[in-house]
């Protein structure tokens, strides 16, 4: 006897449920492609949101910077975005004196504070801000006006990014906001001029790395920004 023979009146459903399973998986792919443009879209117009953020910040900036010009023809300020974040370079020399961390001069802290003002306008523009007080490669002691002093590259690059963020505080920005590290001089803007105080013609040489990063985060990435150096 033929077991595989339908009987009369006997109905196949797996066809039926076959072509519903591929509905079924159908309408999956559909909602998680579905998922994936809005989240695309919504991604994108933020990035969009950023970027209009940062050059809005960047013109009020450089509009309203004093000498401008010679600001940025002489590296005084650089500034570099992705888009995550936005990177003031500030030259540290501008601001402090060699191997010191109270400002050089009085028109140095306003520079900072009205910086400070800009950033305090709008603070939804950004999540927080990043201080990263940067030194060269300097000997931990040196002589001067026939008193000895002593620094830790450490010490010295923690206090004048501390500095540039009391400024920021006194232009109005929120204390909550801001965070302040010091990098030392292991993290040299350039490597090549991570050189010793043996030559006097090196101080300057090495100028580039004596710098004060403020990292400004329109996000929670951005953490291994290209630009971060």
């Amino acid at each position: 006897m033929n077991r595989n023979k339908k009987t009369e009146g006997e109905v196949n459903f797996w066809p039926v449920y076959s072509d519903i399973a591929w509905v079924v998986v159908i309408i999956m792919l559909l909602f998680v492609l579905s998922l994936y443009l809005i989240t695309a879209i919504n991604l994108g117009g933020a990035s969009l949101e950023m970027r209009q953020k940062q050059q809005e910040l960047r013109k009020e900036f450089t509009a309203t910077t004093p000498d401008s010009h010679e600001v940025f023809d002489n590296g005084i300020v650089d500034i570099q975005q992705d888009g995550n974040l936005q990177l003031f370079i500030f030259d540290a020399d501008y601001f402090f004196n060699f191997g010191e961390w109270t400002f050089a001069k009085a028109q140095s802290q306003d520079f900072l504070k009205n910086f400070g003002k800009k950033l305090a306008k709008d603070t939804t523009r950004f999540r927080r801000i990043q201080i990263e007080g940067h030194a060269s490669w300097e000997r931990k002691s040196q002589q001067t006006k026939g008193q000895k002093y002593e620094h830790d590259n450490w010490l010295l690059s923690a206090q004048r990014a501390l500095a540039v963020g009391e400024m920021f505080i006194k232009g109005g920005v929120p204390a909550s906001m801001i965070s302040v590290s010091g990098r030392a001089h292991y993290v040299p803007f350039d490597a090549a001029l991570t050189v010793t105080l043996a030559n006097p013609d090196n101080i300057e040489k090495a100028a580039p790395n004596r710098r004060v990063n403020v990292i400004i985060f329109y996000s929670q990435a951005g953490r291994d920004s290209r630009i971060l150096r």
